[in-house]
């Protein structure tokens, strides 16, 4: 529907072109000898340009409220309330903070693109795969309460994420022919992490309120 809108806008912007064109001709070439010619020409543009400029404000409202609902929908999935039960909080605790130290160490990809040799990414990544897997499994044999299970699912899941995009990376080729590919694969790493790290944030704030 928006597109159709965009369409019909832009075929109302090239007729306001083309007869303010002619509009131009004519004035130029027969020196306001057709009065009424360029009178209805004049209504027309008058006219088409009110509709023009009435869609544009319809289309801005229209973005202007989608963002902001986009942004209200962002900030309500972030704030979302989670599951965990008190009783599971030391050992969710404990777990994040010795997976996260272990994590941090070989998760972070933008270093490895930066400073690795281009002999050793593969093996820097494979590794990183390796170990991202091991730490996900740690979160799955946690013996936790179901009510606690669906966000150690969700964590677990980012870092497995994570791992796949690893091991897609090794596959690229570490030449001009993939750098389109490992820009991508590095902005979904980026966001990968985000997700997992605001998870943590999130447990660990309802541990502390509990």
């Amino acid at each position: 529907m928006f597109a159709l809108v965009l369409v019909f806008a832009f075929t109302l912007v090239v007729i306001f072109i083309l007869i303010k064109l002619i509009d131009i001709i004519l004035n130029n070439t027969y020196q306001l000898k057709y009065n009424n010619l360029k009178l209805a020409v004049t209504t027309i543009t008058f006219v088409l340009t009110f509709i023009f400029s009435l869609i544009i404000v319809v289309l801005g409202v229209n973005l202007i409220f989608f963002g902001l609902n986009l942004v209200g929908l962002k900030q309500n999935i972030a704030q979302a309330d989670i599951n965990v039960d008190l009783f599971d909080c030391p050992s969710l605790l404990e777990t994040i903070y010795h997976n996260e130290n272990q994590v941090y160490q070989f998760e972070k990809h933008r270093y490895i693109e930066e400073v690795a040799p281009l002999f050793t990414i593969k093996i820097e990544y494979e590794q990183g795969a390796k170990r991202l897997r091991e730490q996900a499994g740690k979160y799955q044999n946690l013996k936790i309460s179901s009510k606690s299970i669906n966000v150690v699912q969700e964590i677990s899941q980012k870092l497995l994420e994570k791992a796949h995009l690893f091991e897609e990376r090794v596959k690229i080729k570490a030449d001009s022919s993939g750098t389109k590919q490992i820009l991508k694969l590095l902005e979904k790493m980026d966001q990968v992490t985000e997700e997992r790290l605001r998870l943590i944030d999130r447990v660990k704030q309802k541990c502390t309120n509990i």
